[in-house]
């Protein structure tokens, strides 16, 4: 786990997404759980992140950010710096992916069908029910790379089984056919210890939900039987 050294930068968003440095020189988005971000909403996104990026997909990998209970104020303002007092503990940190901006409305209808795959594969197999094109989570970097961000409303943790239609009002409903499972392959029992292993108590207490739990729900997903 990263230790948070200094904030450089607070994006718009409801989560107040900000760009901090860690203590080991790594610069990162982190998302402040005193600001909103309950703790299903980080573990579903460390999770789909994580598999996501390891298998390729274009996501921005994730990292746990403790930030010290006694951390000075030394930025933004006072409503900011009570968020921050908030938030002590592990936090959500995200690779910080340079300058971009979310993919406007209009250019959804030409993406590309092997984006659409992606995200459409992802959306299933971990029933994101937030895809909208208002929502901005579908982001471009200034060298024209869409990345797909925001797993926070993936509702595995609730389901048996992956999804077989995409949520009403998605970005690419009527696109199911393009899901494509061999972009994320199964889940390895190895890999899958690591992940449920690096999930934060905190997060576990205040969602109310077991390691055991998050683990059935990955295998479920995307597990390989052992």
């Amino acid at each position: 786990m990263a230790t948070l050294r200094r904030f450089l930068k607070a994006f718009h968003g409801s989560s107040i997404p900000t760009l901090c440095e860690t203590d080991d020189g790594a610069v990162c988005v982190i998302k402040l759980h005193g600001a909103g971000n309950g703790p299903e909403s980080m573990i579903s996104e460390y999770v789909v992140n994580r598999i996501a990026s390891a298998a390729g997909l274009p996501v921005p990998p994730p990292l746990i950010v403790d930030l010290p209970a006694d951390y000075p104020w030394n930025f933004g303002t006072d409503e900011f710096f009570d968020i921050v007092r908030k938030s002590g503990g592990p936090n959500l940190g995200l690779a910080y992916l340079g300058d971009t901006k979310p993919l406007p409305c209009d250019a959804y209808a030409s993406v590309s069908p092997a984006l659409i795959a992606q995200v459409v594969t992802l959306d299933l197999i971990f029933s994101n029910v937030d895809r909208r094109c208002a929502s901005g989570n579908l982001l471009q970097d200034d060298r024209g790379q869409a990345w797909i961000v925001d797993h926070g409303s993936c509702r595995f943790l609730h389901r048996e089984s992956p999804s077989s239609q995409l949520t009403p009002g998605h970005a690419f409903t009527g696109s199911e056919h393009l899901r494509n499972p061999q972009l994320l392959p199964p889940v390895s029992p190895r890999f899958l210890e690591a992940i449920v292993g690096d999930l934060p108590d905190p997060w576990l207490r205040g969602a109310a939900i077991t390691r055991e739990h998050v683990a059935r729900r990955i295998a479920a997903c995307c597990g390989r039987p052992d």
